[in-house]
């Protein structure tokens, strides 16, 4: 299909700062999860590999826990739904 004025648009991370993704074993192999990284941008949560190997960090440890999420193109959001 060609258009006769296409506009081209970028689209952002919806994310600031330093980030990595992460493709933890179990998940599905399309899904990544947007991890932040410390100063030296090693660690993703305050535990150490250990306890990330034998147990379960729980959301509020990881340095993205509260992170903003920003929009990627300016817009107005017209609808909002929680089902």
């Amino acid at each position: 299909m060609c258009y006769e004025h296409e506009t081209k648009i970028s689209i952002g991370a919806p994310l600031e700062g330093e980030w990595k993704f992460l493709r933890p074993p179990g998940h599905h192999p399309f899904a990544f999860d947007f991890v932040k990284t410390d100063f030296d941008h090693k660690k993703t949560h305050g535990k150490s590999l250990l306890h990330f190997v034998l147990s379960r960090i729980p959301s509020e440890d990881y340095f993205c826990w509260e992170e903003p999420i920003v929009a990627p193109i300016s817009g107005e959001v017209i609808r909002v739904a929680d089902d």
